[in-house]
């Protein structure tokens, strides 16, 4: 109850950092590992959804693992989802921010990934601490800019989507790609 109390969701505590859980846990470790392994163990559950059929941004699978990797998160974040032609799923990966309100796309890492495990296809999300899931304009520009260098090494950018604790929009259903 205590953690329950102190982090206010069963969904904030299996997303907490094990660092985050021992801060809350400070007279027990062991708990906050444990805890934070059964976080990792329910995202690899989420993820698993994911595969075996093509995936889209409007997809109900997709929509709940970017909530739940991206909802809670205190510091922006993005998070990219590599895909084959066929859009089914290859890997993800998590670019922490460095800060709450502003998140750079690391570009290069992001490329050198997708090349690695020749990757045709992306979907990137991230998140907003405002609650607001409309996109900014430099979130616009930056997906046009990120879109515009992927096509010419022949990845195809599906989708840039927005994530709040509760709601997820989409660039490309909006209209803005």
């Amino acid at each position: 109850m205590l953690l329950l109390h102190h982090f206010g969701s069963l969904r904030t505590i299996l997303t907490a950092s094990a660092e985050v859980l021992a801060r809350a846990l400070p007279d027990d470790r062991a708990v906050a590992d444990r805890l934070a392994g059964v976080g990792h163990l329910a995202a690899a559950g989420l993820r698993e959804a994911l595969h075996g059929a093509p995936v889209r941004s409007s997809d109900a699978d997709f929509q709940q693992y970017a909530l739940v990797q991206l909802g809670l998160k205190r510091e922006e974040c993005v998070l990219v989802v590599f895909l084959d032609k066929e859009r089914f799923y290859i890997a993800s990966e998590m670019y922490d921010g460095a800060s709450r309100g502003a998140c750079t796309i690391p570009v290069r890492r992001l490329v050198r990934r997708a090349l690695e495990i020749d990757a045709r296809r992306l979907i990137i999300a991230h998140n907003h601490l405002s609650g607001v899931t409309a996109p900014s304009q430099s979130d616009i520009a930056a997906t046009r800019e990120l879109g515009g260098l992927l096509g010419r090494l022949e990845i195809h950018l599906d989708d840039h989507c927005i994530a709040t604790r509760h709601a997820i929009s989409s660039m490309r259903l909006g209209g803005l790609m």
